[in-house]
């Protein structure tokens, strides 16, 4: 019996680093949290950009591939904040959908994300105007223990309704 416990320490000990499904859900959790609130709450585009892999892919139901590298989601962000700030209209704020999350472990350190989020304007009185709700498949990348999007398919654009 001590024979089989010192071989389940060591086994412990040379044991790839996977978290647990609770733990992963959590992780992307917070991943996405810091992409999305970077691309749209504050739009800082170089920390968005800092999110993904150097080659992330972006294909969108309505505009196709929208990036096909990091450089390609930076300057896209870029542009989208420059517009908003420069017509002093409402901010756009993306929200996921409660519970609509669900995460899966997939192997070389990677994840596949699935989910549902809302888009809205909202106006300088802090009053969010539903614009839209779509379906999201991310793939993450853990890269020096950070998790970043490397794909990203948005589909199913639906307008408020």
């Amino acid at each position: 019996m001590p024979l089989l416990a010192l071989l389940l320490f060591v086994s412990r000990l040379f044991a790839p680093d996977i978290a647990t499904p609770d733990s992963l859900h959590a992780q992307i959790l917070q991943a996405d949290r810091q992409l999305f609130a970077a691309a749209f709450d504050t739009c800082d585009a170089a920390k968005a950009a800092a999110r993904t892999t150097d080659d992330l892919e972006f294909f969108h139901d309505k505009g196709g591939k929208v990036a096909s590298n990091r450089s390609d989601f930076q300057a896209s962000i870029a542009q989208r904040c420059a517009a908003q700030a420069a017509s002093g209209g409402p901010v756009l704020q993306r929200r996921l959908l409660a519970g609509s999350m669900e995460v899966f472990p997939l192997q070389q350190d990677r994840a596949l994300q699935f989910g549902r989020h809302r888009f809205y304007e909202v106006q300088a009185d802090g009053h969010a105007r539903l614009t839209g709700e779509a379906r999201f498949v991310h793939l993450w990348r853990r890269v020096n223990g950070q998790w970043q999007v490397e794909r990203v398919i948005s589909y199913d654009h639906q307008p408020a309704g």
